[in-house]
């Protein structure tokens, strides 16, 4: 893009909340939804150990690592030897060496 915003972006889509905006799913059935998009991190026991919403449909790729970085920052440091080396994301995102540590 030339760096303006486009002209649907900021259009009111919800007279409840005006942050909502339409994100692109790409399901047959129900091709757009609309509000928020959210990320949720899980750990190995299905156990959520951080969350964070984001307005709009903002890019996977720079919430990955900061991400990891807030779950380190939240472990106690007695459970957590060393920080993780592999982490997983939707297919679309791209694979991330570890340089959250």
């Amino acid at each position: 893009m030339s760096g303006t915003t486009p002209a649907g972006a900021t259009r009111l889509v919800s007279l409840h909340d005006a942050d909502a905006r339409p994100i692109r799913k790409g399901r047959l059935g129900k091709p757009v939804d609309f509000g928020y998009k959210a990320q949720v991190v899980d750990n190995t026991d299905g156990i959520v150990v951080d969350h964070s919403v984001h307005v709009g449909n903002s890019g996977d790729g720079g919430l990955l690592v900061p991400a990891i970085r807030r779950v380190i920052a939240r472990s106690p440091r007695r459970r957590v030897r060393s920080p993780p080396t592999a982490a997983t994301a939707a297919p679309a995102s791209k694979t991330t060496s570890p340089s959250w540590a």
